[in-house]
């Protein structure tokens, strides 16, 4: 009976502790959302600074419109709101490709591609304007 007792105690204190670091952490590292372009939940870490991006925030992005694919866009992906519009203090801008530190100013070039069973997207980083291959 004590040993549940003791488990019970152990469990409670563990979710009052989870509790307890979401209201305080989240709230102060959260800076607000920016508007997108994009879906909202297409990146779970910004591919610009490799934050964790918190309920809400979103990765700024633009998405060009083809007449020659509906499912293969190209995409400019800048930055979430601890990077972008500038950012941060801590906060580095780097490409994941090259690994090279990104302007304030630049973007990652990608594709997106839309599941057809879920109509989710993919995003594939294919760099910043200095590495890309595909660049045009």
């Amino acid at each position: 009976m004590i040993y549940f007792l003791m488990a019970l105690a152990v469990v409670v204190i563990v979710l009052l502790l989870g509790f307890i670091k979401k209201q305080f952490f989240s709230a102060s590292q959260a800076p607000a959302a920016l508007s997108q372009t994009s879906s909202d939940s297409m990146f779970s870490h910004c591919p610009v600074c490799n934050t964790g991006l918190g309920p809400g925030q979103n990765v700024r992005s633009k998405i060009f419109t083809s007449a020659a694919s509906e499912n293969d866009k190209l995409c400019y992906v800048y930055g979430c709101p601890a990077c972008f519009p500038s950012p941060k203090p801590g906060i580095k801008r780097e490409c994941p490709v090259c690994h090279k530190v990104l302007p304030n100013d630049s973007y990652l070039l990608s594709r997106i591609f839309y599941k057809t069973k879920s109509g989710k997207p993919h995003v594939i980083i294919n760099g910043c304007p200095n590495c890309n291959r595909h660049s045009n």
